[in-house]
């Protein structure tokens, strides 16, 4: 039975690399469609994204059992990526928006890692306060730039993502602390 899991779990990753190559691919379609500074920024910070969600944390499913939920949330972030890499060419305030879903969905992610005891080196409050903190911020840039308050090429708009990413990626890799209270 526990080859059979092992089994499963492996044809759900191997599909899931599949898909993520898929997605790659696709994303390249959206870069003949920048026209300044800003859009090739949102694409490439978009790829900087899709990259480290691969490379960071796609590989802590390898030692996990790889269930239909984590199969359908991989799915829901791809789906959100891909539509992330659209948007960020096409001037449109819907790419901060697709930023807060794509947290939206690793907020899932963390809650259903906890809630099936997945063992992890690193904290659990820390990740899911880091993806909580960044689809509220990604939620209020798309708010002000959709109100017109924040423009596309401000240098807010274009450095706000880049900070707010980095403190979170920060967050996800805190270590558990191995010290009992008193």
């Amino acid at each position: 039975m526990n080859n059979k899991k092992t089994r499963e779990s492996a044809v759900r990753i191997s599909l899931i690399d599949v898909m993520y190559g898929v997605t790659l691919a696709y994303g390249f379609t959206f870069i003949d469609k920048a026209v300044d500074y800003s859009d090739y920024f949102r694409f490439f910070f978009a790829y900087m994204v899709f990259i480290v969600d691969w490379i960071y944390v796609h590989r802590l499913y390898w030692g996990w059992e790889y269930s239909n939920k984590f199969l359908l949330l991989d799915i829901g972030v791809l789906f959100t990526i891909s539509r992330l890499l659209f948007t960020s060419t096409a001037k449109t305030p819907q790419y901060f928006l697709w930023l807060s879903v794509l947290f939206g969905f690793y907020i899932a992610w963390d809650i259903v890692s906890k809630y099936d005891k997945q063992n992890s080196q690193y904290d659990w409050y820390y990740s899911i306060a880091g993806d909580i903190t960044a689809s509220v911020l990604f939620a209020v840039l798309w708010l002000l730039s959709f109100k017109g308050m924040l423009i596309a090429t401000d240098l807010f708009a274009i450095a706000g993502p880049m900070i707010i990413y980095t403190c979170v990626v920060l967050s996800w890799f805190k270590k558990v602390s191995r010290k009992k209270k008193c």
